[in-house]
């Protein structure tokens, strides 16, 4: 007599949630890192130095890691 329990089925790759985790992380490492190559398009257009500017950028790092704390 074996006590050796039968191994479930292997299941299938979860191609669905890996393209949405990929189009996820896409997305947050753009919006994250595209203000740093605009800053003087933007320090342009809002009429200030881009040291000022970058505190936009900074700003939204900020409400990034406020807003994710919760999920995580």
């Amino acid at each position: 007599m074996s006590s050796a329990l039968p191994l479930p089925a292997p299941k299938r790759f979860p191609l669905a949630a890996m393209l949405v985790l990929a189009t996820i992380t896409f997305t947050a490492i753009t919006t994250e890192l595209m203000p740093s190559r605009l800053l003087p398009q933007i320090s342009e257009g809002l009429k200030v130095s881009e040291p000022v500017a970058g505190y936009l950028a900074a700003a939204y790092a900020a409400v990034i890691v406020i807003t994710v704390i919760p999920a995580a």
